[in-house]
């Protein structure tokens, strides 16, 4: 993939990255600076088309109530 295939992806999937560019859709300027933010991770961690992602995986249970004697 390229990286303006990157860009689009994201910029039509990506919840985070959809919210920024609504916010700013007014502002020519801003989205091209977004624009070329986005493309520069994909120039900076796309190799052969693939990018590696880490994240943290955390469940949460709630505790059952205290029974009050």
């Amino acid at each position: 993939r390229s990286r303006v295939e990157f860009r689009d992806f994201f910029k039509a999937h990506y919840g985070p990255i959809i919210a920024v560019y609504r916010f700013i859709a007014d502002d020519a300027t801003r989205t091209a600076e977004l624009d070329t933010a986005v493309s520069a991770l994909a120039d900076e961690y796309l190799i052969d088309g693939r990018m590696e992602w880490k994240y943290l995986l955390a469940v949460g249970r709630r505790a059952a109530p205290l029974a009050l004697s």
